[in-house]
């Protein structure tokens, strides 16, 4: 029988994900610092950035297991990135920390 420390969730599905949860992380941890550089200056402010990385980084995990070669998830990431900036910036209504000049 199991026993309270066993999760609760079948092993076969537990090792999946944190095997998938682990290839996300590998990939996504060198490249944070970059990526918050590229938001920042895409929107000229540093905590609309820090929003914008996070929301790329829900975008990559979520179609993380559509990008066939690992090789180009640095690429791919900046592509989430910008166009997720672009998004904020039509929103905002401008580039720039105030808005067009």
């Amino acid at each position: 029988g199991a026993d309270a420390s066993t999760p609760s969730r079948p092993v076969a599905l537990s090792t999946a994900e944190d095997d998938r949860r682990e290839r996300f992380l590998a990939a996504a941890r060198p490249e944070l610092d970059r990526i918050y550089r590229l938001a920042g200056l895409v929107l000229g402010n540093g905590s609309e950035a820090e929003d914008a990385v996070q929301d790329a980084l829900e975008t990559a995990w979520q179609g993380f297991d559509g990008l066939r070669a690992t090789d180009r998830f640095r690429p791919w990431l900046d592509r989430i990135v910008v166009n997720g900036c672009r998004d904020r910036l039509r929103r905002r209504g401008g580039w720039g920390p105030a808005g067009p000049v």
